[in-house]
């Protein structure tokens, strides 16, 4: 992995994961706490290198797609449409990066 590609992915998942809290907050307290504890864990099971049930990779793709996407969304939700339209199109363009090396 080129080490530019992974710092900016790692910066996406760190951003995705301040997103779905800025937005769990705005509804309740809980949320603030569960949905990015939800998006870690799913990552961490199925997407992550060193996963237990690491998925297929058009699979993986799809599942991190769709993470990202909600937290994207999730921001956006909140008022912030540019911060969740930049996450969502910065992870993607990642995502998609770390598969071409």
């Amino acid at each position: 992995m080129r080490p530019g590609v992974s710092a900016v992915r790692f910066a996406t998942e760190v951003a995705a994961l301040a997103a779905l809290a800025v937005a769990g907050l705005a509804i309740a307290w809980p949320l603030a706490l569960a949905l990015p504890a939800a998006f870690a864990f799913v990552r961490g099971w199925w997407i992550a290198p060193k996963a237990h049930s690491r998925l297929a990779d058009p699979s993986r793709f799809a599942v991190e797609i769709v993470l990202f996407v909600a937290a994207g969304g999730a921001l956006a939700a909140t008022g912030s449409v540019p911060l969740g339209l930049l996450l969502t199109a910065v992870a993607v363009a990642a995502a998609i990066a770390i598969r071409r090396e």
